[in-house]
């Protein structure tokens, strides 16, 4: 899969992804949410199957400047 940037697409609202900064170098798991405006949250270390998708608790702490992001694959279970 290819990473695929920010302003050209986003992910689906609280779907689980791989969140990138170019810039400084980082990966995480991480979903988009709205909450007084469009923000990513990042995964506080919970992950789990849920029909057949991988998903993780994020929490909202801080406005990460994801510059790309990528789909987690779909679970053959």
């Amino acid at each position: 899969m290819k990473w695929i940037q920010v302003n050209k697409q986003l992910p689906k609202e609280n779907e689980t992804v791989w969140a990138m900064n170019k810039e400084k170098k980082w990966v995480m798991l991480a979903s988009l949410v709205y909450e007084d405006g469009w923000l990513w949250a990042v995964s506080n270390g919970i992950i789990y199957a849920e029909n057949k998708n991988i998903v993780s608790e994020c929490e909202i702490d801080d406005n990460y400047d994801v510059t790309h992001w990528q789909a987690l694959p779909k679970l053959s279970i």
